[in-house]
């Protein structure tokens, strides 16, 4: 969202308390002529954490992992796939824990996502404190794509998990 989208989330839910995210997640904000739909995700970095906090205080949204999601929402892999993408930034692709978080096989997300990028993709993200990056060769057949978000694929998953996390090695 632009800083001006920003402004105007902040000064209508300052105005209106009730009823501010069904309001503004299905009509969207009018900025300028312009309607802008909110994300499903909420994340600290999109929207202003006072006003996150003060969603959360009035029981209008809940908190999944690091971001915010209207209490209407349907949890499932789609919400966490949006929580993801509104976390990561682009063309790092969720593996290990963070995939399988996102795929059901984990009930909570890990505290530090890890997340992968092609050996070739040339990318310098900005590092973040719960991210772990790896550079490795990953073929286009074990990365999917849910509303947004790459990740591996379930196969890939429990592949990187056997080899890579104790816990899930047999």
């Amino acid at each position: 969202l632009s800083p001006s989208v920003v402004h105007s989330c902040a000064r209508v839910t300052g105005l209106h308390r009730s009823r501010r995210i069904g309001a503004m997640a299905h009509a969207g904000l009018h900025d300028g002529g312009m309607w802008k739909r909110l994300p499903q995700a909420l994340s600290p970095g999109t929207f202003p954490a006072p006003e996150l906090q003060a969603l959360r205080l009035d029981g209008e949204v809940c908190r999944v992992d690091d971001c915010a999601v209207a209490i209407d929402e349907v949890p499932g892999i789609a919400l966490r796939a949006a929580v993801l993408a509104a976390e990561l930034p682009g063309r790092l692709i969720a593996e290990q824990l963070s995939a399988a978080w996102d795929w059901g096989a984990a009930s909570e997300p890990p505290t530090l996502h890890q997340v992968c990028t092609d050996i070739g993709a040339r990318i310098r993200p900005q590092f973040q404190d719960r991210l772990s990056l790896r550079e490795v060769v990953i073929g286009r057949e074990d990365v999917a794509e849910i509303g947004g978000l790459q990740l591996t694929t379930p196969r890939r998953t429990a592949i990187d998990l056997a080899r890579f996390v104790p816990e899930w090695s047999v």
